[in-house]
C-alpha cells in the first residue's frame, strides 16, 4: 500500500522481512529485484543516488503504523544497526 502496509508486496512496517536481514539488504533488493517474487530490478530505472534515497525511505517505514497492513511475512529480524 502507499503507506508501506503491503498490497502487492509485503508489509514494510513490521519486524518481519523477506530477503532482508540488515538495512543494507534493502538496497540490494531494490537494485537487483527478486524476480521469483515478482519484484523487478529498479537499477535500470533509477540512479545509484535515487536507489540510496529509496533505501532510506523503505528503511524508515519500519515501525510506522499503516492504515491497513498485511500480516507479517518472512522472518523477524533485529533492529537496524545503522553503525555499519
Amino acid at each position: 500500500g502507499p503507506d508501506g502496509g503491503g498490497g502487492t508486496g509485503p508489509n514494510l512496517c513490521d519486524d518481519s522481512w523477506l530477503n532482508v536481514r540488515q538495512v543494507t539488504d534493502i538496497n540490494t533488493v531494490l537494485t537487483n529485484g527478486v524476480v521469483s517474487k515478482g519484484m523487478p530490478a529498479w537499477s535500470p530505472r533509477f540512479t545509484e543516488a535515487q536507489l540510496t534515497l529509496l533505501t532510506a525511505y523503505v528503511a524508515h517505514l519500519r515501525g510506522t503504523s499503516p492504515v491497513t497492513s498485511k500480516a507479517a511475512q518472512g522472518n523477524a529480524i533485529p533492529a537496524w544497526n545503522l553503525q555499519e
